[in-house]
């Protein structure tokens, strides 16, 4: 996962203008010029919010941090639930794709994982294989990732994208690898890497599992210190 910031300035006007409708509901809200998709998806740099993986207004579904029903594990009481409906702050992007759709997989379960907190980026980290792991082997990170089925291990029976998850990032370590196997490895050419990856394009586009990347050059940079 990545820190998404979140701006209350991305909010569309057309949720303002919804929000302020008598007994308003997200199930009554036509987001029907994708404005309120495209926002996320910007505010995101179009990668989804739990996989990373490219994302566009087409191909997203607008997630629900502290989920529209409640479920029996939820530290929230239901009016919380209901009161974060249409709350811009608590909405991400998700992807919704042939190969994975994160907000179906996660469903109703509560997360103690949050990529609206900066700490997420401490919590997770990337094997050379692309497996995802946690930190310090946090037993609740751990669980989490496990429930977002973000590949922690290779499964012999991959479900939900999780092989393709895996094998994507793989590739990202495996072309960094060789690039500077062309270029010598020295603080200043590995940070110029980190700040490329943590960059987004002209178009306001982050590389897709670009966290992947940055983890890799950290640890190698961690060395130089």
């Amino acid at each position: 996962m990545k820190y998404i910031v979140k701006n209350i300035q991305n909010e569309p006007q057309s949720l303002r203008d919804f929000r302020s409708t008598p007994n308003a509901i997200y199930s009554g809200f036509g987001d029907t010029e994708q404005l309120l998709k495209r926002a996320l998806c910007n505010e995101q740099g179009y990668i989804c919010c739990y996989c990373l993986q490219r994302i566009e207004p087409t191909t997203t579904t607008v997630e629900h941090y502290i989920t529209q029903n409640r479920h029996e594990e939820s530290p929230f009481t239901k009016e919380i639930h209901k009161s974060n409906e249409l709350n811009y702050m608590n909405l991400l992007g998700s992807c919704n794709t042939k190969t994975r759709n994160c907000s179906g997989i996660r469903g109703n379960t509560p997360l103690s994982i949050d990529p609206k907190m900066e700490q997420i980026e401490a919590q997770i980290g990337y094997r050379n294989d692309g497996t995802i792991y946690a930190i310090n082997e946090n037993e609740s990170v751990k669980n989490q990732l496990e429930l977002l089925k973000l590949g922690t291990f290779h499964n012999p029976k991959p479900t939900n994208g999780e092989h393709w998850l895996i094998s994507n990032r793989a590739v990202i370590i495996d072309k960094i690898r060789e690039k500077f196997a062309k270029v010598s490895w020295s603080k200043t050419t590995i940070q110029a890497e980190i700040n490329s990856w943590r960059s987004t394009n002209g178009d306001g586009y982050f590389e897709p599992y670009c966290q992947t990347a940055i983890f890799y050059l950290q640890k190698k940079l961690r060395r130089y210190n």
